[in-house]
């Protein structure tokens, strides 16, 4: 993934107890997150897949997200880098990835691999009208920010996304 993609999440609609968010890239809908507060769980769409994902909080002042499957094997967790700082890691499936937020003039999620400078992706969270659509402060952490994170982890994980980040690269 040599190129760089830039997504957006959008809230939607909820729906019964969950939070929904989409992903999209310019008019394409790319994936669906439906986030349930209550449960901490948190299902992901994506074209033909589908992930059930439990989100579990550890560690120090529990500042570190486990993310379990839907048998209750982990495969991944995130955190931060360190305490006072807006980057963080995410580890899905084996793979490392770093993250940062930046709120210029629009706000957004910025992943990358070993250097922000090479972003493998860039997700706005405001929608058409510069207002912000999706929440993201590290200040006020909850599953629905881990979920955020790990659903565009995941996605970048998938085949096809991959595929997709490299034809569509601006």
């Amino acid at each position: 993934m040599s190129h760089t993609s830039k997504l957006h999440w959008y809230a939607a609609a909820s729906k019964q107890d969950n939070d929904v968010y989409e992903l999209w890239n310019d008019e394409q809908r790319l994936l669906t997150l439906y986030f349930n507060q209550f449960s901490q769980t948190a299902k992901v769409e994506c074209e033909d897949s589908r992930r059930n994902f439990k989100i579990e909080k550890e560690g120090f002042l529990r500042n570190k997200t486990i993310l379990k499957n839907e048998y209750g094997v982990k495969v991944g967790e995130l955190g931060p880098d360190n305490w006072f700082s807006q980057d963080g890691f995410i580890d899905l499936n084996g793979e490392r990835f770093h993250y940062t937020t930046q709120t210029n003039n629009l706000a957004e999620l910025i992943i990358f691999k070993s250097s922000k400078k090479h972003p493998l992706l860039i997700c706005g969270l405001t929608n058409n009208n510069g207002e912000p659509s999706v929440h993201f402060e590290k200040s006020k952490e909850t599953g629905k920010y881990s979920c955020l994170l790990m659903a565009l982890s995941w996605f970048m994980l998938m085949p096809i996304a991959k595929a997709y980040v490299v034809q569509h690269a601006f």
